[in-house]
């Protein structure tokens, strides 16, 4: 069953059982400390669940910032798209299993990440957030250099993410700096 299934069969529960509960606070027949087991129950159920679903938008996030990445590195190895995410993994020192999968790293993966680690200098993701369309830009920029003509080179790719499928991490910090945009680091991995 799908995270959406669940959420819909809970929320038709959730609010039959509202309305039971509002017609017993109604009536005082039920005092606020006194829930039935059931909707305490429910409640928890649906708390986790949230708590699952905003999980999964974190890992959805990572997954298409990576997805970014690992084509990049396509172009430049071409290689297989699984091998380039690998590559981006080990670049980026990510342990999700739920991203990385069981066969990570592979050998090949390994040697890439070493050539690699020899032309890009550094990959960034900035988010710039604009308020009154609840839109965030996101680029994620790649800063390499060109082995044969050595000068560096950028790769920039812009995205437009809603405020809501950013994770919860970059919202906070948005809020608790206050600021209009902010970047991360994600190789070489930030101190």
């Amino acid at each position: 069953m799908k995270n959406r299934d669940i959420l819909e069969e809970l929320l038709e529960a959730l609010e039959f059982r509202i309305r039971d509960v509002r017609q017993a606070l109604r009536t005082n027949r039920l005092p606020l400390d006194q829930l039935p087991p059931q909707l305490k129950d429910l409640l928890e159920r649906i708390i986790n669940l949230f708590a699952e679903i905003e999980y999964d938008s974190e890992l959805e996030e990572k997954r298409q910032i990576y997805d970014n990445i690992a084509q990049f590195l396509q172009e430049k190895f071409q290689e297989d798209m699984e091998t380039c995410q690998h590559v981006t993994y080990i670049l980026c020192n990510e342990s999700e299993q739920r991203l990385i999968g069981e066969n990570f790293p592979s050998t090949k993966a390994k040697k890439i990440a070493e050539s690699a680690k020899k032309f890009i200098l550094t990959i960034q993701v900035h988010y710039e957030r604009f308020k009154a369309s609840g839109i965030c830009n996101r680029k994620t920029e790649i800063f390499s250099v060109n082995p044969y003509e050595n000068k560096p080179t950028v790769k920039r790719i812009n995205e437009e993410v809603s405020w809501d499928n950013i994770s919860s991490k970059v919202r906070e910090r948005f809020i608790t700096t206050g600021g209009e945009g902010l970047s991360c680091t994600l190789y070489p991995e930030e101190e």
